[in-house]
């Protein structure tokens, strides 16, 4: 991508070699314009992410997901919806699964401020991404399916009771 950025952006100056004298002024408008042009012809016009865990993936189901509204499919706008949903908790939990190796790694690099940047990501997230809790014996529970069997079971024992004696 890099080469062929580099030889749009050549062919154009050439074609202005022929061009005459012009300004400073017009002369770096000129080659502003030929740098973003080649830039989104080649490269093409890619929105930045707001949010660290939003994939390409993410933001095409985005896309299709306005094009269905704006189409009036409510039916595939719908399923779109789900599936924007759980790819951006799915991705959202993996980028917060990563954050503490990643701090941990440059912890062992030595680059501290790098790694206590990356907690403070961590805590700065509105809630809680997957909060330990305890199990029916009290021990510490953090696996992300312990905690989902854990609160079937908290659930399960709540709302499973014996019926009210009748009066």
């Amino acid at each position: 991508m890099c080469n062929a950025f580099g030889a749009d952006v050549s062919s154009r100056i050439r074609a202005l070699d022929g061009v005459p004298d012009e300004s400073a002024n017009e002369l770096w408008r000129n080659y502003r314009e030929m740098i973003v042009a080649s830039a989104k012809e080649v490269i093409g016009d890619q929105k930045p992410a707001k949010k660290p865990w939003v994939t390409q993936e993410t933001l095409a189901i985005i896309e299709q997901r306005r094009a269905a509204m704006q189409r009036g499919d409510s039916d595939e706008y719908k399923l779109l919806t789900a599936a924007r949903r759980r790819a951006l908790r799915h991705y959202k939990q993996m980028w917060a699964d990563r954050l503490p190796f990643d701090g941990e790694e440059h912890l062992r690099q030595g680059h501290s401020s790098a790694a206590f940047a990356n907690f403070r990501q961590l805590q700065e997230t509105g809630r809680r991404i997957s909060a330990p809790i305890h199990d029916s014996s009290g021990s510490l529970l953090s696996d992300q399916a312990a905690i989902l069997s854990r609160w079937k079971e908290h659930f399960a024992m709540l709302l499973n009771r014996p019926l009210p004696p009748l009066l």
